[in-house]
């Protein structure tokens, strides 16, 4: 009777708990529409963790009003709260360099050739540049180590960590906008940018010493 009657408390204890859980189908994708493999989705309130399958599907216990975490190297982090209803799908920003081509292809989460194939041709549709604030956050959005200074009255960005607190020479990065070297790069609006490119290295050697703390290449959408 005693056995009986614990057995009954836990399950009393227990049901609320699993009650308020449930299944969630859902599914990471990026270029709008292509599955991505083995990224990671992670249930902060529920702490459970799932990674995708070959086409980019996954299944996860949430808890009500979940936060769902999608982290993959070579892409933008995502974060979205889930309310309760229905599947859920993600669509991770692409980073668009060098790095980020080396981590998307040796981590599976894209083959070489789908994600060539994405590059040349879905690259543009992929940017989701609207909702930010400003010019900086969209090249913060790409390339997230880049810092934003102040440099003889204008807001710079800068490369490396050190570029920033550097007072000797110039060390913010050259700018190119639709080909053209420019300084006045603040006042483009987020919605104008098609295309951000960052280039360091060898990569940046086609604009010679100019491009010495890395290039920022930004092409406008043309009307």
């Amino acid at each position: 009777m005693k056995i009986s009657l614990s057995i009954g408390m836990c399950l009393l204890l227990i049901l609320p708990s699993l009650m308020a859980q449930q299944r969630l189908q859902g599914k990471v994708m990026a270029f709008k529409g292509f599955g991505l493999k083995g990224v990671e989705v992670k249930a902060k309130r529920s702490g459970q963790t799932a990674l995708t399958d070959s086409l980019g599907n996954f299944e996860l216990t949430v808890k009500k009003s979940d936060l769902l975490k999608v982290k993959a190297k070579g892409f933008k982090p995502m974060q979205q709260k889930y309310h309760g209803h229905g599947d859920v799908a993600f669509n991770l920003i692409y980073m668009d360099n060098t790095w980020a081509y080396d981590q998307v292809v040796s981590n599976g989460y894209m083959s070489k050739d789908d994600l060539d194939y994405c590059i040349e041709h879905l690259l543009t549709e992929n940017n989701n540049f609207d909702r930010m604030a400003d010019i900086f956050q969209v090249i913060q959005s790409v390339y997230p180590q880049a810092k934003v200074a102040e440099l003889r009255g204008q807001q710079r960005i800068f490369l490396n960590s050190r570029g920033a607190q550097s007072i000797i020479a110039d060390a913010d990065a050259l700018v190119v906008v639709d080909g053209v070297v420019t300084q006045n790069f603040a006042g483009i609006q987020p919605s104008k940018v098609a295309d951000v490119k960052v280039l360091l290295g060898n990569e940046a050697s086609f604009y010679g010493t100019r491009g010495g703390n890395g290039v920022i290449e930004i092409t406008l959408k043309q009307d």
